[in-house]
């Protein structure tokens, strides 16, 4: 009896369809939530060459992962001028000294 699983062409889809869906996992807790922790990934080693029926996914992959830079670099520019502003208002040298903050402009 043969087993289609066994062959190293079905044994490389399903190395790289573990790593993929690992990959989707991890892209798919940072975007739904901004403060989720994913740990470092390192890559498998020994798997050899993806898969040709794998190369359109990866490249989905690939596409979701550079969006979600993109997302993740808006964001840090966003904190950075927010922090700028914050640290541009001088710090209150006298308690009985009003302080305004335009937050308008």
């Amino acid at each position: 009896m043969h087993n289609e699983t066994s062959t190293p062409v079905n044994r490389d889809v399903a190395a790289w369809s573990a790593v993929l869906d690992d990959l989707e996992q991890r892209l798919g807790r940072s975007a739904a939530d901004q403060h989720a922790e994913v740990d470092e990934w390192t890559p498998p080693m020994g798997i050899g060459p993806i898969p040709a029926q794998l190369v359109d996914r990866a490249h989905e992959l690939l596409s979701g992962q550079r969006e979600r830079a993109h997302e993740l670099d808006v964001t840090k520019n966003e904190v950075t001028r927010h922090l700028d502003a914050v640290r541009s208002v001088p710090a209150m040298r006298q308690a009985s000294a009003a302080v305004y903050l335009d937050v308008t402009g």
